[in-house]
C-alpha cells in the first residue's frame, strides 16, 4: 500500500488531458511526483493541493526515467531515492519549459458540490474528487463517511450517479446518486508557445547572471577583508 491515489489521480487527469488537447499519449512517472510531493505512507497519503504544487512547480517524468515495474515490490523501493537526486529533479522540471499547468478547486455550496457544477467542469477539465473509500452494494459505491481518498470523475449521468476512473481495481466504479462530493479539483495543461519558452529562457539567464554577480562581487569582498587584515598584522 503506497498511500499514493492523490499522486495516480492527479497523474491520470495531466494524461487524459495530454491526450485530449494534443492527441499525445503519456505515461508520467508516479513515483517521481510522489517522491517530490512529500507524500509520507505513515501519514496515510497526501493532499490534492500539495500534489497539484508539486507539479507545477517540479514539473514531471517520463515512466522510463523513474519506472514503477515488477521490480518495485516493496513501499520502501517505491518511496525512492529520497530525496530525489538533482538529476532527476533538473530532468522533471524540463516539463516545465515546455508546458504549464494549473489547477483550481469547484466551490461548494452550503458545503456540498452541484451535480449541474461537476458536468459544467468535465466539459473543460478532467476533475479530481475526494471520496470516502470505499463502501459497495449491488455494484454501486455510497458514502459512509468523510473524505479518504481521491479519484477521477469521467461521467456525471442523468441520473446523478458519478462514473469514476480509480487508482483501485476495480477501476471502473459508480457511485451512488445520493452521493455528496465535498471537494472537487480542475487541471488545466497548456503549451507554451516558442516566444514564452524564449523569453523564460532569457529572464533565467539574467537570474543566473545577477546571482554570479553577487557571488563574485561577495568573493571580491572578502578577500579585501582578508588583504586587510594580513596587511594590518604586518604593520
Amino acid at each position: 500500500e503506497t498511500y499514493g491515489c492523490v499522486t495516480f489521480s492527479m497523474l491520470n487527469a495531466v494524461e487524459k488531458l495530454a491526450k485530449l488537447l494534443f492527441n499525445e499519449d503519456w505515461n508520467k512517472a508516479e513515483r517521481y511526483t510522489y517522491i517530490a510531493s512529500g507524500t509520507n505512507p505513515a501519514d496515510g497519503g497526501n493532499s490534492p493541493r500539495t500534489v497539484a504544487d508539486s507539479i507545477r512547480h517540479k514539473g514531471t517524468l517520463n515512466e522510463p526515467e523513474l519506472p514503477f515495474d515488477t521490480s518495485i515490490d516493496t513501499i520502501q523501493k517505491f518511496n525512492s531515492p529520497v530525496p530525489l537526486t538533482q538529476k532527476l529533479l533538473d530532468k522533471g522540471k524540463l516539463f516545465l519549459q515546455d508546458y504549464e499547468f494549473r489547477y483550481d478547486f469547484l466551490q461548494p455550496v452550503g458545503g456540498v458540490i452541484s451535480r449541474e457544477k461537476l458536468r459544467a467542469a468535465l466539459y473543460r477539465s478532467p476533475v479530481a474528487i475526494a471520496v470516502y473509500a470505499w463502501a459497495e452494494k449491488d455494484g454501486v459505491y455510497h458514502r459512509l463517511g468523510d473524505d479518504t481518498h481521491l479519484t477521477l470523475l469521467t461521467n456525471v449521468r442523468s441520473g446523478d450517479m458519478l462514473d469514476v476512473f480509480d487508482s483501485y481495481s476495480p477501476s471502473h466504479k459508480t457511485l451512488s446518486a445520493d452521493y455528496p462530493i465535498y471537494t472537487a479539483m480542475r487541471v488545466y495543461l497548456r503549451k507554451k508557445t516558442e516566444e514564452e519558452k524564449t523569453k523564460e529562457a532569457e529572464l533565467e539567464a539574467k537570474k543566473t547572471n545577477i546571482i554570479l554577480a553577487i557571488y563574485k562581487w561577495m568573493i571580491s569582498v572578502a578577500q579585501y577583508i582578508v588583504d586587510y587584515k594580513t596587511q594590518e598584522k604586518a604593520e
